[in-house]
Formats: structure tokens, C-alpha cells, sequence
């Protein structure tokens, strides 16, 4: 059961233990349930809270300091994980010109260096736009 909870990196669990090891403090049983009420269902509580403290599952990661006082066992800042078809996209989303609407060159720049052995998720040709312009303004082609 505890090796399905954190099955969707984007998950409810994920982004709720994501806020609880932010917290870089220890945290009591209570205000641990509060976290995760806040962030999840009611019943959320019964199964994420002893998968974090239990050292026999695989995602224990709250140590418990003095008797009920619970700290993350992590030392780092928790990272931001994106899937491989999230960086896919991403790399769509770059070849895009219109992109330099939102960004300038030096922001895409490293974007491309940071996505150079990703490949695009698709090519910009198999879009098909409904209810818009298709055509590249030339405020973007004077960029490029």
C-alpha cells in the first residue's frame, strides 16, 4: 500500500510532503494533520502521515525529535521534479517564435541549453489552431 502513494510526481501526497518538508522546523503531530488536511482529503491524514514517519516504509522522511514532535530528515531544499513529457513540451513550446512574446532571447537561450538532449514532444506543424491566428506577428519576426 505505501509503495502506491506517491505514484503521480504532480500528486496530492507529493505536494503535500512537498509543503511539510518546506516547513525546515519541527512540526507537531497536529500541526502535521493540519498540513495535510489543508492540502488533501480528510482521510488523507490516516495514510500519508505514517508512510512519513515510519522508518520500515520507503518514504519515511520526518524523524521524530522529542515525543510528538516530528522534523524532516532532509537537509536540502526540496526540488522541483518535472516528467519527461513535461520537458518534452517544454521543448515544443520553445521552437514556438511567438514564445519571444513572453521571453527574450537570452531566457530561450538557456532554456534550449537546459533542454539540448531533449527531444520536442511534437513538431509546431501538427498543431492545429481553432478560433485563433495561426500567422507569426511581425512584432516577432523583427525579434528574430
Amino acid at each position: 500500500m505505501t509503495d502506491s502513494l506517491f505514484h503521480e510526481v504532480h500528486g496530492t501526497y507529493f505536494t503535500i510532503a512537498r509543503t511539510i518538508l518546506s516547513k525546515q522546523q519541527t512540526l507537531t503531530v497536529k500541526e502535521l494533520e493540519c498540513l495535510i488536511k489543508e492540502q488533501g482529503f480528510d482521510e488523507t491524514a490516516f495514510q500519508l502521515l505514517p508512510s512519513l514517519t515510519n522508518q520500515r516504509t520507503p518514504w519515511y522522511l520526518l524523524k521524530e525529535e522529542t515525543m510528538g514532535h516530528w522534523s524532516p530528515i532532509t537537509q536540502n531544499k526540496t526540488p522541483l521534479i518535472n516528467t519527461n513529457i513535461e520537458r518534452r513540451w517544454l521543448k515544443t513550446l520553445i521552437n514556438d517564435p511567438r514564445l519571444l512574446f513572453f521571453l527574450d532571447k537570452a531566457e530561450i537561450a538557456e532554456l534550449q541549453q537546459q533542454l539540448i538532449h531533449v527531444e520536442p514532444l511534437f513538431d509546431l506543424e501538427a498543431v492545429t489552431y481553432y478560433d485563433q491566428f495561426n500567422q507569426v506577428d511581425s512584432l516577432v519576426e523583427q525579434k528574430l
